[in-house]
Formats: structure tokens, C-alpha cells, sequence
């Protein structure tokens, strides 16, 4: 049974934020003092104990900041605490902060001028991640072909097709959602792998009007371990991303942005998930589910990645080997491709050959074969 402290009779803030924690009271304190650093911000925190067995509820209650609301609930993961969260939360927007994690001065203030005078259903920024002192940015898209404008408005369907071609930035932090569209979408609690970047999906195709903004306050610490895993499991990851695919096919049902939900999972697999000994060990019935999300992708968005396309050439059209065999010729593939790519950046062969000799080959192949 779910633990909530009684709510200040005040107007509801703009923005609520959720900070889910499970045994992070020393890690905790760093991210909840940034939010509440943040100035000229109407807000609310709401921090979710979940199940925390060490100092986390003792720490808890010395927070005397009338914005702070704290929960306590058994232990069940992020998404249930998270959940939980959301349909206690006051405020126009919802945001996330893991306990691990914390941002910067001027964040709130920042997002407040265009949340309130675009009222747009949701707002991405991008990130840094923060390791042994070294800083480096997480931008809304890790693909670096899609350029950023310091700040531009888009439609959720085009936004969607972006995000999932240009594999968007799939943490759920650092992103400002309309708390009625939160709360309809919700977080999978099924789902262990792969859950944040669902619900971004599910939330960008459900609105109307999204802002992308250049800047980067979340500061991600990857110093410490996740919130809620350690190491997963190869297999686990892919039964998550299948998870995820089948609950975004039946909540879209639109075929068009459909074939982009199967490119963006079908990439997260090949990038998280093809390690070659697991797959070896990979059950059939597993591997055909894999299969058939790659016959999912259209033809035509194989060259909007040219190694990827070039994989699902090989995991599909090899139809004369069984499975096991394609995935021996995939890895070969990307061996060769990766040593060649050694090979032409030799000093030698770089006075010689033409910066792009290889992407070029790729995309006639895939051209030629599509």
C-alpha cells in the first residue's frame, strides 16, 4: 500500500516533477537540492521512495521544503514508481529526474518561456552525460544528420518518423509531457528494457505540437549503477524491445508510422542485442520473432542507414540459410566491413582513395538490391 503525504492547499504548479529513488539516500540528496535550486519556477517535486531498505526514509523526512511530496510504496521497479507519481501529480507539465542524476541552474525557468507561450503538448532538450569528470552532450538525436535549430516546433507524426529514423535520445528525463497525456500513456510495467524510450513514442504520436530545444541541463551520472537494473541479459533486451514493438503497433495502428516503429526497433536490437555467442544460444521461437520485426521495416527506409540497411539485406534476402547461418554471415560481414574500414583510413590508401570509398559502395549495394 502506497504512502502519500498530505497535499499543500495551493494552486497546482506548472510543472510537476518525479523522482523515483530505491536506496540512493546519499546519491539522492545532490539530485533533489538541484531541483529545488531552480528559480523564477513554479513547481512541485514528488519524490517516490520504492521499497528503500537504507537511510532513504530517515532522509526523507528532514526535507522540510514545502514543495517537496514524498510517496512510499513497496518495492516494484522505476515504472511503478513513476506511475505512482503520475497520478498524484498537480502540475500543467510532468518531467523526470532520476536519483542518481541532477540538473542545472536556469533548466525550469528556461522551459517555463516556452511551455507557456507555445503551449506545446510536450518539450525535448537534450542532455550530458557525466563521467569520472568528463562531460559529454546526449543532443534529442544521436544521429548527428539531423540538424537542431536553437528551437523549432514540429508536429507529433513528423516528430515521430525523426525520432525513430534519427534514433532519438530515448531516456524519459529531460523532457516536459502535458501531465493529462502522461497519465493516459503511463509506463509499462511489464516492460524492463526499453521502457522509457516506449513511452516517448506513445506520447510523441498522441500530440499535436512538440518543441526541440538545443540546450543540455540534465546531467545523466553514469558513475553510479542504473536505478533500476544492473546488467541485462541479451535475450532480455530483445524480449523487452518485442514487448514494447507489440504494445506500439496495437496503441499507433496507423501502417505508415507503423514500418518506422519496426525500423526504430529493429535498430535498437541490432545495436543492443546482436552479441554473437548469445545468438548462437538464442532459442527459434525468439529469432523468428526478431525476423519478423526486420520484415516489418518498408524497403524504402533501408538507405536512411546504410549499415543498417545493409543488415537487414542479409538477415532477410539469405533466405536459402536457416537462421543461425545468417547471423555467422552477418558477423562476418561487419568484420570485413569494420576492417576495411581499418584498412581505408590507412595514411597511405587515405592519399589515394576517395574520404567516402566505402559508404559509397554500401549504398549502391543497397540500392541495387532494394
Amino acid at each position: 500500500m502506497a504512502k502519500i503525504d498530505s497535499i499543500h492547499l495551493s494552486p497546482p504548479p506548472t510543472i510537476s516533477v518525479i523522482l523515483p529513488t530505491y536506496n540512493r539516500a546519499e546519491l539522492m540528496i545532490g539530485a533533489i537540492d538541484s531541483v529545488l535550486a531552480q528559480e523564477n519556477a513554479d513547481f512541485e517535486l514528488l519524490v517516490v521512495d520504492d521499497g528503500s531498505t537504507d537511510r532513504t526514509k530517515e532522509v526523507l523526512r528532514g526535507i522540510k521544503d514545502p514543495r517537496v511530496r514524498v510517496m512510499s510504496k513497496g518495492n516494484g521497479g522505476v515504472s511503478s514508481a513513476r506511475n505512482l507519481a503520475l497520478k498524484n501529480a498537480r502540475g500543467k507539465y510532468v518531467t523526470f529526474v532520476d536519483s542518481d542524476d541532477y540538473i542545472l541552474e536556469g533548466f525550469f525557468e528556461d522551459a517555463m518561456k516556452f511551455l507557456q507561450s507555445n503551449d506545446l503538448d510536450m518539450l525535448f532538450y537534450g542532455g550530458r552525460f557525466c563521467l569520472n569528470g568528463k562531460v559529454s552532450k546526449a543532443s534529442i538525436f544521436w544521429d548527428k544528420r539531423r540538424i537542431l535549430q536553437d528551437f523549432e516546433e514540429i508536429s507529433g507524426k513528423e516528430f515521430f518518423k525523426d525520432y525513430c529514423i534519427y534514433r532519438g535520445n530515448s531516456w524519459a528525463c529531460a523532457k516536459f509531457t502535458k501531465r493529462e497525456l502522461a497519465q493516459k500513456v503511463c509506463f509499462d510495467e511489464d516492460i524492463t528494457y526499453g521502457e522509457d524510450l516506449v513511452f516517448n513514442l506513445e506520447c510523441i504520436v498522441l500530440s499535436s505540437k512538440i518543441g526541440l530545444r538545443d540546450r543540455y541541463y540534465y546531467c545523466c551520472d553514469q558513475t553510479s549503477e542504473s536505478l533500476c537494473r544492473g546488467q541485462v541479459k541479451v535475450d532480455e533486451k530483445s524480449i523487452n524491445l518485442l514487448k514494447g514493438h507489440q504494445r506500439l503497433k496495437a496503441r499507433i495502428a496507423s501502417p505508415h508510422l507503423n514500418g518506422y516503429c519496426a525500423f526504430n526497433t529493429a535498430f535498437h536490437i541490432s545495436g543492443n542485442c546482436f552479441k554473437f555467442f548469445p545468438i548462437l544460444k538464442r532459442s527459434k521461437s525468439l529469432d523468428r520473432e526478431i525476423l519478423e520485426v526486420f520484415e516489418e521495416v518498408p524497403k524504402e527506409l533501408y538507405g536512411e542507414h546504410k549499415s543498417f540497411g545493409l543488415l537487414c539485406l542479409l538477415l532477410i534476402r539469405t533466405k536459402a540459410l536457416n537462421l543461425k547461418s545468417r547471423y555467422v554471415l552477418i558477423f562476418f560481414g561487419i568484420s570485413t566491413i569494420r576492417g576495411l574500414g581499418f584498412v581505408l583510413k590507412l595514411p597511405i590508401l587515405r592519399s589515394i582513395l576517395p574520404k567516402k570509398t566505402l559508404k559509397v559502395w554500401i549504398k549502391k549495394l543497397i540500392q541495387r538490391r532494394v
